[in-house]
């Protein structure tokens, strides 16, 4: 009798980094190195200490535990993200979570800080759990106006699953005050899945929905998500609006 284990989520996906790694590595270093662009390595915040303490957590409407933080400065002015998860669920040894937030803040002079946006997101009835990916998040000025537009990314796993099949992702943007979301499932077989997306996305400038495209093609080769590529890997228009 064989006995067989089940990877955890985020494990399985850094296996599937590396069988998809020679295929995508040049395609991904070109999008998500692109110029302009400010991935999150550290959180890029001078006061770290006073960013999380409870009091200005609280302030700030930032209710859930927080993950990750990132600050970043454009023209526009000086601005915070959090990236809170309850983080009450688990699977196969990782934390998940069956509620996700975002929440951007823009700083003043003296430190307040004024919401500008928030994204909640809950887990499915079927759902393990989910989490933000931050090594795919970006902060980058898309269209060289010099404002920033912070892309999230965030997934879902179901229960029980295998390999990549039949999870969610999430891509979400503000772009000039609207919100720009992609909504993918994955599946074993390509008519299984499905990637849609909302108006907004369809109102971006040219340029700014290719680099979206383009992302999720990178994210494809380098086997961190199964998109559906029936269409170029553009999404339709979702039928829930």
């Amino acid at each position: 009798m064989t006995t067989r284990l089940q990877a955890s989520p985020r494990r399985r996906h850094a296996m599937a980094d590396g069988r998809g790694r020679t295929m995508g590595r040049l395609l991904l270093a070109l999008v998500l190195a692109a110029p302009a662009l400010c991935r999150a390595g550290g959180s890029g915040c001078a006061d770290d200490a006073g960013l999380l303490q409870a009091q200005t957590l609280a302030a700030a409407g930032v209710r859930l535990p927080v993950v990750r933080h990132f600050c970043y400065q454009d023209r526009s002015g000086s601005y915070v993200l959090y990236l809170a998860a309850k983080s009450d669920r688990q699977q196969g040894g990782e934390r998940l979570s069956s509620m996700l937030q975002a929440h951007l803040l823009k700083r003043a002079p003296d430190g307040a800080l004024a919401p500008q946006w928030t994204v909640r997101d809950f887990a499915a009835s079927g759902d393990a759990g989910g989490w933000f990916s931050p090594r795919l998040q970006e902060l980058a000025d898309l269209d060289g106006d010099g404002l920033i537009e912070p892309l999230l990314v965030y997934r879902f796993s179901p229960r029980e699953n295998e390999g990549l099949c039949c999870e969610r992702i999430k891509l979400v943007m503000f772009y000039h005050g609207r919100k720009v979301a992609i909504r993918a499932e994955s599946g074993e077989m390509d008519g299984s899945r499905s990637t849609v997306a909302n108006a907004a996305f369809f109102s971006l400038p040219g340029a700014v929905r290719r680099h979206l495209v383009d992302k999720m093609e990178a994210m494809y080769r380098a086997g961190d998500f199964t998109f559906d590529n029936s269409y170029r890997f553009v999404p339709r228009r979702d039928p829930a609006e």
